[in-house]
């Protein structure tokens, strides 16, 4: 059912108290009106906010008005380059007397005698007038697209006027600054002339949160739906697999289909229509869907060959471009479109996630190749150096007599040889790589925090003789090449996956959009998992702090937050709602959430203060989930301080305004203190330095409690924790500070290697080459 939602309010200037409960205000009039002035310098005319918050964005993003014109100038030209470049290589060349096969007489003015062949002499000059109908077809159908686009681009400069005098009057920020602006500061400037300007005249302020849903409105809709695995479809192919398809192409039909088209089950921008929310009348729009799809299918089927055609030509410009910046480009690997909405936050915009995956990427890379075939390495290394031998012999006689280059094929030769000792040299993993794929992988967690729970302790496991969870993990994490050849055969590949796969899922995705959605006053319609609410789309298992369910220091909570009971769909998998807060709740510490949900923040970072305060009263030697996850990010696998910079700036690094902001601050302060007084300097130094932002340890941090409460097991061996690294943690109970570190019992050590033990049996690995699981700090 569609659910109604009071306004959701925001104080910019109030700092994060999770105690605080959101104030109710109901607003009189329409839902998502603004007042008809028409003085543009007022700025309370606009209808569509959606599109004016995203227009803003797109403006930041963009780099200001100048750089976006002449991208889109520039992205009409390279259009029309393809399309004449393609056309004349094709049809006005004659390829007999350019590969010299066909002879020409060649005539001076005056006497006759030879001169070199030019590239003239092959172009046929009057090719225009004898093109073949399917090229003149296809070049119509070009021109009609190009038109189309000329138009388009024409709307948004004249909305990128609009926008730039925004960011001038209203916001009084110049185009020259954005690039030494951050987007919070953006938002925190829209917010604050929320009073000036009247952006929302039925509300005073405008919260974060609130521009978030507006530009996030719909990609919401899209990160549930692949949370809960209804998009994208699930495709089996013999000898090769499941695969999750999802181009650029299908995703732009997905999202034409369910939220911007015409036939779409939203009325606009903000509200789904009346007939969508009757659970009665579900079946029927399920067919109407089913007809859609259908007809977008065929039609997809109809224009592949076109659509294949400029996917061909633009790929293969793009891979030429690719390969001349850098020669082993095409082997390097990237996220796929299904990878990059599997890990995504709700309310994380592009350049958030963006800056997650770059961050992910040397460690994610060099995860993969910690499971190269060394059979395929020892052929790699091998013609690697044949290719180069030859390769370097024909240059250098090239260089020494140039006639050399004049022997039929000869530079077809060296360019081959070169392109094989760049591609085997890709294969070759990197000599200086050291086998630790567990670390590797933690650090990838570090950053996705959305990853299978059996990868944790499995990231070497191997099942059917392949490497299962890296073989899992290569479908977020895929060779670029192969990327590329998805994109380029995806108009054939579409239209049967829009018939044969999306068709039959139409009923489930309306159902889905009919249970989530939740009318928000004075915001419209929204996915409901983007409110963040954990009390709706929580997850009981990743909300419990303790063994009992309450404060371990006895205390009682009244505004305990409230478990989700419904299963199934409402619940989000993997921890997403709780992660999703508290990423939000770390970028954006004026965020006043819903009382469940500030309640299950504040809880949380009541537990990482005392799991720190242990640590350090421990002289830094206890461990626990807190230590592990510090520890995961402290440990470099790539080596050295060079690295440093991919793991952010540390704990340390967000600015704190002098007061403690965010999940980490005030742990981070008694974690500090604690080592400094016991005499750690390093420790606390390497943190400051290491450390990447809070969200990598709170995430690592609640995947630690998570593991600990589901490993029944240790609950009847007493109180002693599971690591990260699945070994058995000291007590973490807090105890008088000494300056002696008491060695663990007999008692205790063997208890320890008891857990041990029924570790391995209940995993069943027996596995010499594993690497050591024991880290201490």
């Amino acid at each position: 059912m569609v659910h109604s939602r009071p306004g959701i309010q925001e104080a910019s200037s109030v700092s994060f108290r999770p105690d605080v409960r959101i104030d109710m205000e109901e607003h009189n009039g329409p839902l998502l009106t603004a007042s008809s002035s028409e003085d543009r310098t007022n700025w309370d005319h606009i209808t569509d906010l959606d599109d004016f918050f995203r227009r803003i964005y797109d403006y930041y993003q963009g780099g200001g008005f100048r750089c976006i014109f002449w991208h889109e100038i520039l992205s009409l030209v390279q259009f029309i380059f393809i399309v004449f470049v393609s056309t004349f290589f094709i049809q006005c060349v004659d390829y007999e007397i350019l590969f010299n096969n066909k002879a020409v007489n060649i005539i001076g003015n005056s006497t006759d005698f030879p001169r070199k062949r030019q590239f003239g002499d092959a172009v046929d000059g009057n090719c225009a007038s004898h093109l073949p109908p399917l090229v003149v077809a296809c070049i119509l159908v070009a021109t009609i697209y190009w038109i189309f686009r000329v138009i388009r681009t024409g709307v948004l400069l004249l909305k990128l006027t609009e926008i730039q005098l925004f960011y001038n009057r209203a916001l009084r920020i110049d185009d020259a600054d954005l690039s030494n602006l951050t987007w919070e500061s953006i938002v925190r400037a829209v917010c604050n002339a929320q009073g000036r300007i009247q952006l929302l005249v039925h509300d005073s302020s405008i919260s974060s949160i609130h521009i978030y849903h507006r530009i996030l409105r719909f990609k919401n809709y899209v990160v549930a739906m692949v949370n809960q695995d209804l998009l994208p479809p699930l495709i089996s192919i013999p000898f090769v697999g499941d695969l999750r398809f999802l181009p650029e192409q299908l995703k732009k039909n997905l999202e034409w289909m369910f939220f911007l088209g015409f036939c779409s089950p939203f009325k606009g921008s903000y509200t789904l229509q009346d007939e969508y929310r009757d659970r009665n009348r579900l079946e029927e729009m399920a067919e109407n869907m089913e007809k859609v799809t259908t007809y977008l299918g065929l039609a997809s089927l109809i224009f592949s060959p076109l659509v294949f055609l400029y996917q061909c030509l633009y790929y293969l410009f793009t891979a030429a471009d690719l390969t001349k910046r850098d020669a082993g480009a095409l082997g390097n690997r990237s996220y796929t479109n299904y990878g990059r909405y599997r890990v995504r936050h709700f309310n994380e915009l592009d350049h958030e996630l963006k800056g997650r995956l770059n961050r992910s990427h040397a460690f994610a890379s060099a995860y993969i190749a910690q499971f190269s075939s060394k059979l395929v390495v020892v052929f790699a290394r091998k013609i690697s150096f044949m290719a180069a031998a030859i390769f370097v012999i024909l240059t250098g006689l090239s260089v020494w007599d140039e006639d050399v280059v004049q022997i039929e094929h000869m530079l077809t030769v060296i360019t081959v040889c070169g392109m094989i000792a760049l591609a085997c040299r890709s294969i070759i993993p990197d000599e200086n790589l050291v086998y630790q794929p567990e670390v590797l992988l933690n650090h990838v967690t570090s950053e996705l925090h959305y990853v299978p729970e059996h990868w944790k302790g499995n990231a070497h496991d191997i099942r059917w003789f392949l490497f299962q969870t890296a073989h899992e993990f290569e479908s977020l994490f895929r060779l670029r090449a192969i990327n590329l050849l998805e994109e380029i055969f995806s108009p054939f590949i579409t239209p049967f996956v829009l018939l044969f796969y999306v068709r039959p899922g139409c009923r489930s995705i309306l159902s889905f959009l009919l249970d989530n959605t939740e009318r928000v006053e004075g915001l419209g319609d929204v996915c409901s998992f983007a409110l963040l609410d954990v009390a709706k789309h929580g997850d009981p298992s990743w909300q419990k702090m303790d063994e009992d369910g309450g404060d371990e220091r006895g205390g009682n909570h009244p505004n305990r937050p409230i478990m989700a009971t419904i299963v199934g769909r409402d619940v989000a998998h993997d921890g997403k709602t709780e992660m999703s807060c508290m990423q939000f709740a770390i970028r954006h510490p004026d965020w006043i959430p819903p009382p469940a949900t500030a309640n299950f923040i504040q809880n949380l970072r009541d537990k990482m203060e005392r799991d720190a305060m242990a640590v350090g009263q421990g002289a830094g030697l206890v461990r626990n989930a807190f230590s592990e996850s510090i520890h995961t990010i402290l440990s470099m696998p790539l080596g050295g301080a060079g690295m440093n910079h991919l793991l952010g700036g540390g704990v340390s690094g967000y600015p704190m305004g002098g007061e403690e902001r965010g999940i980490m601050s005030g742990m981070e302060r008694t974690l500090e203190k604690s080592l400094r007084q016991s005499g750690h300097e390093s420790i606390v130094d390497s943190l400051r330095e290491q450390v990447g932002a809070e969200m990598r340890v709170s995430s690592l941090y609640l995947r630690g409690i998570r593991a600990d409460k589901k490993k029944k097991v240790y609950s009847s061996m007493g109180p002693a924790d599971a690591s990260m690294f699945a070994v058995p943690l000291m007590e973490t109970t807090m105890a008088p500070r000494s300056s002696t570190f008491q060695y663990p019992s007999e008692d205790e050590m063997e208890r320890g290697e008891a857990m041990r033990r029924v570790e391995e049996e209940e995993e069943g690995e027996d596995d010499d080459d594993m690497p050591p699981r024991d880290f201490p700090i």
